[in-house]
């Protein structure tokens, strides 16, 4: 039989909780800031009728990104799902119907041999405002300065 002194049997008992402790009290950060974020997108001067954006935190913004639909030209983040406080990329994307369930594979199938390529539609937001977004916002501390307003163009011209 093993006898362990108080001692070693209390050093036994502090390393196997220090795990435990670590992630309980956490590494002193403090939790991460979100913000209620909402506004408008249009496109050529139209509200988007159905869409997605995301804020992806840029810069020193550390944490996850934050989507939200976007229905008739209006989004909302409320805060406990809202954007950190902080830099932001912004991507937005309309929602295109390919005509088809998009999770109805043999659908997809037909659809592209009929199509000899993807049958999925194009995007008709420009990149530069999704993939390889120029959009930036500044989400505050302030909740109620937290509205934005997104003018996108379709053509490079305007």
């Amino acid at each position: 039989m093993l006898r362990m002194s108080p001692n070693s049997s209390m050093a036994c008992l502090a390393i196997a909780l220090l795990p435990l402790l670590t992630v309980t009290t956490g590494c002193g950060k403090s939790e991460l800031k979100r913000q209620r974020a909402w506004g408008v997108v249009q496109v050529d001067q139209s509200p988007l009728a159905a869409g997605t954006i995301r804020f992806v935190p840029a810069g020193e913004t550390r944490g996850p990104a934050t989507v939200a639909p976007v229905k008739d030209g209006f989004f909302e983040l409320p805060a406990d799902v809202g954007p950190l406080v902080g830099k932001h990329r912004v991507q937005i994307e309309a929602n295109v119907d390919p005509g088809f369930a998009i999770d109805d594979e043999a659908a997809f199938m037909a659809a592209m041999a009929t199509a000899k390529g993807s049958p999925l539609p194009p995007q008709p937001i420009p990149p530069r405002y999704n993939r390889k977004t120029t959009l930036e916002v500044e989400v505050t501390n302030d909740p109620e300065a937290n509205t934005y307003e997104f003018m996108l163009v379709t053509d490079n011209s305007k």
